[in-house]
């Protein structure tokens, strides 16, 4: 079912793929059972609850600017620490940091630190919307610090993540043979054609949907396309399954943009009512 102010405005909308949310859960055992502080997870708080982001080569973690500050997932960005190895200890410290990785425009970010109270809890670090958007387009990395209590600091295995810069203006969607607001469906006895140009600072990694409903609101059919080519406009083939059965009926054509990399769940962005596509079937 298209939601109606999905039609209207331009942002996040929910989406079926809701992904696993990583559960915050107290180990009982107490044992380390690994050696070597692992690379630390970057993951992201959304409806009270954790995921994970995209990840992808030679970026990294992906995060999407758009979600930096929206109210949805304000203050989101999130490090999670584990503490079941053998070399963090009740009583020391971590610290993450989130370096830019180039010289000539170096940054970095330093949480304040955090005690380990317990080796059967993870230590879960929010990194600020305010210090994020310093990092959009930039490749880093993000470590944490280990600062046991007898002395000294041991840097973990880092974690590359690269903040994608937000998407340019989206194009209108074409569906090829509409004129005047009809689609004779005998001249496509193949199927349809629908187009969507370039869109600004779309990657490799991201993803789009297309989606076509009927004046009732009813989902009749939906494809998926990675945008494996991003500088090339996106062609979709709407088989004749899908649109012959619904002759004589109002038809809405409308896409949604998978922000993040590969198609990273809840992070569906919906194009606005100037993008879309309507007409008669005849």
């Amino acid at each position: 079912m298209t939601h109606k102010d999905e039609l209207n405005t331009e942002g996040f909308w929910p989406s079926e793929n809701v992904g696993t949310a990583i559960k915050r859960e107290t180990r009982t055992s107490g044992k380390s059972v690994r050696a070597g502080l692992l690379a630390p997870k970057v993951i992201y708080l959304y409806e009270e609850e954790f995921f994970s982001f995209g990840v992808t080569a030679p970026e990294g973690v992906v995060i999407a600017q758009e979600i930096i500050g929206h109210p949805f997932f304000r203050n989101a960005i999130t490090v999670f620490i584990e503490t079941d190895v053998p070399e963090i200890e009740v009583g020391d410290t971590v610290q993450a940091v989130w370096t830019v990785l180039s010289a000539d425009d170096f940054y970095e970010y330093q949480s304040d630190p955090v005690r380990i109270d317990s080796k059967d809890e993870d230590v879960w670090i929010t990194l600020p919307d305010t210090e994020a958007v310093k990092f959009v387009g930039k490749k880093s990395e993000i470590v944490y610090f280990h600062m046991p209590q007898a002395g000294g600091v041991t840097p973990s295995l880092g974690t590359l993540v690269y903040v994608a810069p937000s998407l340019g203006p989206k194009p209108i969607l074409k569906v090829m043979g509409v004129v005047d607001g009809v689609l004779d469906t005998k001249a496509h006895p193949d199927g349809i054609k629908v187009i969507i140009d370039p869109i600004a600072n779309m990657h490799r990694y991201n993803a789009l949907e297309i989606r076509w409903t009927q004046d009732s609101g009813i989902w009749v059919d939906s494809q998926h396309k990675m945008t494996v080519y991003p500088d090339q406009s996106m062609e979709f083939t709407i088989p004749p399954v899908v649109y012959q059965p619904h002759v004589g009926k109002h038809v809405l054509v409308r896409y949604f943009i998978f922000l993040g990399a590969n198609m990273s769940p809840n992070l569906r962005w919906s194009a606005s009512t100037l993008t879309y596509a309507e007409f008669d079937l005849i």
